[in-house]
């Protein structure tokens, strides 16, 4: 399996799940109608393969990039929602959610997968946090940052 096409975000997506704790994650920024695969941790070369290219509005992070809101699961292995796609159930976690970076226009250029060991739906102050910590993706600029 090639190692993910960005060290630059491999580096970034490392340092955020360490200050989270979170056991796995992925980056996926937007190249047309598809999201591509640019860093991993913790996922399985099985499940690494089948993301590396995700269309928008297919899975996790196909629905949070569609819809420009994060998309959350509190168990992967065990939701029974059609959006978790077999893939995401190899991943040895629980709880994930996927957040969409947003552009000025409002458009997710970008979407940050976290996934913890534990399971539970993310209480409204963890999710922020994350949400905060996904718009700092390098070379996306937020909408939050947006000037005139």
């Amino acid at each position: 399996m090639p190692p993910p096409s960005s060290p630059d975000d491999a580096r970034w997506l490392a340092g955020a799940l360490a200050r989270h704790g979170a056991v796995a994650g992925s980056v996926h920024r937007r190249e047309g109608g598809l999201l591509r695969l640019t860093a991993a941790h913790g996922l399985p070369d099985p499940v690494r393969a089948l993301v590396l290219t995700v269309p928008i509005g297919k899975g996790m992070a196909g629905q949070a990039a569609a819809s420009g809101c994060p998309f959350q699961t509190c168990n992967l292995g065990r939701d029974p929602s059609a959006v978790i796609q077999p893939g995401a159930r190899a991943v040895p976690a629980q709880a994930a959610v996927a957040i969409p970076v947003l552009d000025v226009d409002g458009l997710a250029q970008a979407v940050v997968g976290f996934a913890f060991a534990r399971s539970g739906d993310l209480a409204p102050e963890e999710l922020a946090l994350l949400e905060r910590s996904a718009a700092g993706l390098p070379s996306v600029r937020p909408a939050a940052e947006a000037g005139p």
